[in-house]
């Protein structure tokens, strides 16, 4: 393998790296955008730092097709990094907003009565029962049984404290 090419892989290998510190820094420049708009524009925007670096490394001596190339990558796990970080963030948020739509939920207290918290809950453990990540004892005591979920739900923590994130 040539210089080139392991320059070329180092540039979209840092892709990722480059958009989680963009993003980081955007998060605590910008409080007047939604997270979900805010990612999506550091997405869009840190395609051209990205264009940048291949033009200074390579003096655009890159075909458009390799171009292309890597722009499709770096978006396509753009789009992968929005999915998770939107993970943390519109679960209920759905809900609600569709309460609100059909006309359930007008003040806070029609959210109290339209959103089940006990049986939403409820559904939750029987759905991590079912995937045995947890167990319920015979006296009700609920315990990991797998950490899979659990590795995932710290690395989830993990970023969004990164991002800055309470």
């Amino acid at each position: 393998m040539d210089n080139a090419t392991l320059i070329f892989i180092a540039v979209l290998l840092f892709s990722p790296i480059g958009l989680f510190l963009f993003h980081a820094v955007a998060v605590r420049l910008v409080k007047s955008a939604s997270n979900q708009k805010l990612v999506m524009i550091c997405i869009l925007l840190f395609n051209a730092p990205l264009c940048a670096a291949l033009w200074l490394f390579f003096r655009g001596g890159l075909d458009a097709a390799t171009v292309i190339y890597a722009l499709l990558v770096y978006n396509a796990f753009g789009y992968c990094y929005f999915h998770f970080f939107n993970l943390s963030e519109t679960a209920r948020r759905v809900k609600i907003v569709i309460g609100v739509r059909k006309g359930n939920v007008r003040k806070t207290q029609d959210l109290q009565e339209h959103y089940d918290y006990h049986s939403t809950i409820a559904v939750r453990l029987q759905r991590l029962e079912a995937l045995g990540e947890i167990s319920k004892s015979a006296d009700g005591v609920y315990r990991l049984h797998r950490y899979i979920l659990y590795l995932a739900s710290l690395m989830i923590n993990a970023v969004r404290s990164l991002l800055g994130f309470k």
